[in-house]
C-alpha cells in the first residue's frame, strides 16, 4: 500500500503541470523510468530499513565481546530471516546488520569479498571468535566458576546461584567439543557450589549417579530454600543461626562430598 502510495502522490505532483503529467506515465521518457525504477526499490529499501530497526540496539548486535556466544546471535538472525521471508541468496547482504565493533571490521576486511553465501560468512565469523584457544579459555572460566566470588562480590545466595546456571548453559556449546557433556556441565555446577553446607544433600545425590544437570540444579534451588526457610525460622524462635547461614562463603572445599568426574 505504500509503494502505491508513493505512486500516486508522484502522479499527483506531475499533474502540476500538462508536462509533469505526460511524463508521469509509464515508460514515457527518463521521468517514467525513474518512476519505475524507485517503484523497483522501494520494497528493498523498506526491507533493509525492518531488519536495521531489528538490529538498532547494542545488546542485539555481536561485537565479539568475551561473554558473547555467536551461535546465539546466528539463532536469532534466522528467525528474522524467516519472520521475513528472506531467501538463501538475501542472507548474506544484510548479515552485517548483526554485527558491531570488532566483530563488524573483521566482516567487511576478511569476509566480505570472500564469503560467497552467508553460510560461509558466519562459519568464517565462528573460526575468528571461537577458536581453539578461546574455546579452552571459556572451559577454564567455567571450570574456576565459584559462587563465593558472586557473593563477596555482593549478590545473595540465590540470584548467584540463579547467574551460576545461567553461565554454564551459555558457554557451554563454547567449550571444545569433548567438554560439552551434561556430565561436563554437572562437574562445573559442582565445582561452583562445593563448600556450602546447604548444598551437600545435592550434591551427595550427584556422587551416587543418575542425575542430571537441570535436575541438579532443581535440587540445589530447593536445598538453598529450605536453608533459608529454616534460618529464618531458628530466627523468629530466638534460636542462633550458625555462622554458616545462607551467605557463608567457604574458605575450602567440603572434603566429605566428592564426585568421581572432578577435575575438569
Amino acid at each position: 500500500m505504500e509503494l502505491a502510495t508513493n505512486i500516486i502522490h508522484g502522479r499527483v505532483r506531475g499533474s502540476v503541470s500538462a508536462e509533469g503529467a505526460a511524463d508521469t506515465s509509464v515508460g514515457s521518457g527518463a521521468a517514467g523510468t525513474a518512476s519505475t525504477a524507485y517503484a523497483v526499490s522501494t520494497p528493498y529499501d523498506r526491507l533493509s530499513y525492518n531488519i536495521s530497526q531489528r538490529y538498532r540496539d547494542a545488546a542485539s548486535k555481536f561485537s565479539g565481546e568475551p561473554d558473547q556466544v555467536w551461535p546465539e546471535f546466528v539463532q536469532d538472525y534466522q528467525l528474522m530471516a524467516r519472520d521475513n521471508h528472506l531467501s538463501v541468496e538475501q542472507r548474506y547482504p544484510y548479515l552485517h546488520y548483526v554485527l558491531a565493533g570488532d566483530a563488524k571490521r573483521f566482516y567487511l576486511n576478511t569476509v566480505q569479498g570472500h564469503a560467497t553465501s552467508s553460510t560461509e560468512a558466519v562459519a568464517m565469523i565462528e573460526a575468528e571468535y571461537n577458536s581453539a584457544a578461546k574455546q579452552m579459555q571459556v572451559k577454564n572460566t567455567l571450570s574456576n566458576h565459584k559462587l563465593s566470588a558472586m557473593v563477596s562480590a555482593g549478590k545473595d545466595v540465590k540470584t548467584a546461584l540463579a547467574d551460576t546456571y545461567k553461565m554454564i548453559v551459555r558457554l557451554s556449546p563454547l567449550v571444545p567439543q569433548a567438554y560439552r557433556s551434561d556430565a561436563n556441565k554437572l562437574d562445573f555446577l559442582r565445582s561452583a557450589v562445593l563448600g556450602y553446607p546447604w548444598a551437600n544433600s545435592s550434591l551427595r545425590k550427584l556422587n551416587a549417579g543418575n542425575i542430571t544437570f537441570q535436575q541438579l540444579y532443581t535440587d540445589l534451588q530447593s536445598s538453598l530454600q529450605l536453608h533459608e526457610e529454616a534460618s529464618e525460622a531458628a530466627v523468629a524462635n530466638g534460636i542462633q543461626v550458625p555462622t554458616a547461614a545462607v551467605n557463608y562463603v567457604p574458605r575450602a572445599l567440603n572434603a566429605d562430598v566428592l564426585y568421581a568426574g572432578q577435575g575438569v
